[in-house]
């Protein structure tokens, strides 16, 4: 798999990734044990969400039979419609921010913005 990777020009992308995914998740994990509120733990479930297309993406790239089947091409496009919406839909988690005692506006803003931009 790490060499279909690296031929296909796609380990460094799957690992920076997988970092900043890790990064995310423990700064999510920080501010629940700090403010002990689990109000944007479903950030981790969106980032997930959101990597659906990117993984389907990178399976089609190295599979090399998966592009000369029209049906496989077909699955692959639907699948990857259907969860696209979740990349940019964490933008609108934004809305979210507001003022707590628990915790500056200021880190909760970086942690979506991080999230968004992962």
């Amino acid at each position: 798999m790490i060499k279909s990777l690296k031929e296909h020009h796609r380990w460094n992308e799957t690992l920076f990734m997988g970092i900043i995914s890790i990064l995310c998740f423990c700064f999510s994990i920080f501010r629940f044990i700090y403010t002990k509120e689990g109000l944007l733990l479903f950030l981790n479930w969106n980032l997930f969400l959101a990597f659906v297309p990117w993984a389907l993406s990178t399976i089609a790239i190295i599979k090399p039979k998966l592009q000369t089947s029209k049906y496989s091409i077909l699955i692959l496009l639907s699948i990857w419609l259907l969860f696209f919406p979740n990349s940019p839909y964490i933008l609108t988690d934004l809305f979210h921010l507001r003022v707590r005692p628990s915790i500056p506006i200021w880190f909760d803003l970086i942690l979506i913005l991080f999230f968004a931009w992962t």
